[in-house]
């Protein structure tokens, strides 16, 4: 048969034993228990038994019938004159340095100090666990919450793609505020930045360097530009570089495209042909 490894062993016994009552807890009890005992006394006391039958039939002293008895309402113990110690009181520097490491399962620092050496239970641990992190979100400054605000896909486009002179003095603020909270958005500004110069300035030998860039990031979306830019390098290489455009072709098409949507199933091809070649 196989024997169960140690550390398991410390694990179930972490997470299967009852856990310990804390101090309040503890004290809470203890004060039922006697509020119980004192009711006890009076109801046999008023029923006919005497001092001595009360004590032995309870099983306690003959001085504590007495005084519950004398008592006109149940006589809360005093408090002790100062605060009490535990075995644990030795060992919260470490656990204060486990937190602070960012360590916060209690279960998991009690395994610790069963190695260090700490007898006791779980249960304490938990507790001091508990009032550590308390006290530590207690501490922390009140931060005011500052409300989120969805921008437009078209609005970043245009922060991103626009030149920075020619954008107004709230964009360039917002455009500030981006690129300072935001690492992503401040390489993906860049690298926009440096597409679009390659497209103003005519710069079609740096389209290279330009993709190794891209390539380089970890802007997703830019990666995908860029695959798409590759399948026909030459030829944007070319768009960067000559002077020679085929816009006006590309806008003929598009004339075309828009005035067949339009008669489409209104007219017979001899009235789109004269829409076309002779225009208003």
């Amino acid at each position: 048969m196989n024997e169960q490894p140690a550390e398991s062993a410390v694990v179930l016994e972490a997470e299967d034993r009852p856990l310990e009552l804390t101090q309040a807890e503890r004290v809470g009890q203890e004060r039922r228990r006697r509020q119980e005992q004192y009711d006890t006394v009076h109801r046999l006391y008023v029923g006919g038994m005497s001092q001595r039958e009360i004590a032995v039939t309870m099983g306690i002293g003959r001085k504590t019938v007495r005084r519950f008895l004398a008592a006109e309402s149940f006589p809360e113990r005093k408090p002790g004159s100062g605060p009490q110690r535990s075995m644990l009181d030795g060992y919260r520097a470490f656990i204060e340095g486990r937190i602070e490491h960012g360590c916060h399962n209690a279960a998991q620092i009690w395994r610790e100090l069963r190695a260090e050496g700490y007898p006791g239970g779980y249960g304490q641990v938990r507790t001091m666990v508990a009032a550590i992190l308390r006290t530590k979100r207690e501490a922390l400054p009140v931060v005011e919450a500052v409300p989120a605000v969805k921008l437009a896909r078209r609005k970043i486009v245009g922060l991103m793609i626009g030149e920075r002179e020619n954008l107004a003095a709230e964009d360039q603020g917002l455009l500030d505020r981006l690129t300072e909270r935001s690492d992503s958005f401040r390489e993906a500004y860049d690298l926009a930045q440096g597409f679009m110069a390659l497209v103003r300035e005519r710069r079609g030998a740096d389209l290279t360097d330009w993709l190794k860039a891209a390539s380089a990031s970890a802007v997703a979306e830019l990666k995908g530009f860029v695959a798409g830019l590759k399948q026909d390098q030459v030829a944007v290489e070319a768009g960067l570089t000559l002077e020679w455009s085929n816009g006006p072709v590309e806008g003929c098409i598009n004339r075309i495209k828009e005035i067949k949507r339009r008669m489409y199933v209104r007219a017979k091809f001899d009235l789109l042909r004269r829409r076309v070649l002779h225009p208003p």
